[in-house]
């Protein structure tokens, strides 16, 4: 029979994967300082770029305040009620954990239940460790990665679609390698010093490739 607690803890970092994995994966790009270089910082996120905004890929939510981004990533799971283990009993359509008292309002379905799943996660917060700059219309959420080094994301938001773009290319190494006159390196994450001018010219050759897009649900415009 299903054990809840493991269940719990395998949803858990499924749900931590899936919401936060835009903000989460390790680079393959770092640069030496925030970009673009020679750029104020910003206090806080526009109040057109704050709301609530849901995955097109795979739906979790963004939801973007003045100086935080915080991931929410929902799950529905399906299970036999005579799978479930010693320790739980359904009263109606409430699981109760006998050991803990927990209880947990479900779905039932014939003889299966539906159990609803959410995770939310503080993935960008303003502050010393985590600058936010604007440039050519885009914001650029740098977040330090290993002491002097910054990690890089482009954000944008155009007719209601919030666009969260990073760096993961060849062709985009490639770019900057050619930009920056530097010479060839198999490991990563690669490391770059840029100008604004080159930062610049690196934008103009289709930097910050790949892509995830969300639409707005609610909230400020």
């Amino acid at each position: 029979m299903k054990n809840l607690k493991g269940i719990y803890f395998l949803l858990f970092t499924a749900l931590m994967a899936c919401g936060s994995g835009d903000f989460r994966e390790p680079p393959t790009v770092i640069f030496g300082e925030p970009q673009p270089a020679e750029v104020e910082n910003l206090p806080s996120f526009p109040k057109r770029i704050q709301g609530q905004f849901r995955g097109l890929a795979e739906g979790n939510i963004l939801n973007i305040s003045d100086k935080l981004i915080i991931s929410t990533s929902e799950f529905d799971e399906k299970m036999s009620i005579a799978s479930l283990d010693s320790n739980a009993v359904l009263i109606g359509d409430t699981l109760v954990e006998k050991n803990s008292g927990k209880k947990e309002q479900v779905l039932i379905q014939g003889d299966s239940l539906v159990r609803h799943f959410s995770y939310s996660d503080t993935v960008y917060r303003i502050n010393f460790d985590n600058v936010l700059r604007k440039f050519k219309g885009h914001y650029f959420l740098n977040t330090r990665f290993e002491g002097e080094n910054w990690d890089v994301k482009q954000l944008s938001l155009e007719s209601g679609k919030l666009v969260l773009c990073s760096i993961r290319t060849k062709e985009e190494i490639d770019n900057l390698q050619s930009i920056t006159e530097t010479e060839g390196d198999t490991r990563l994450p690669r490391k770059f010093n840029l100008s604004k001018k080159q930062f610049r010219e690196f934008l103009g050759k289709d930097g910050f490739r790949e892509k995830s897009v969300y639409i707005r649900e609610n909230g400020l415009r």
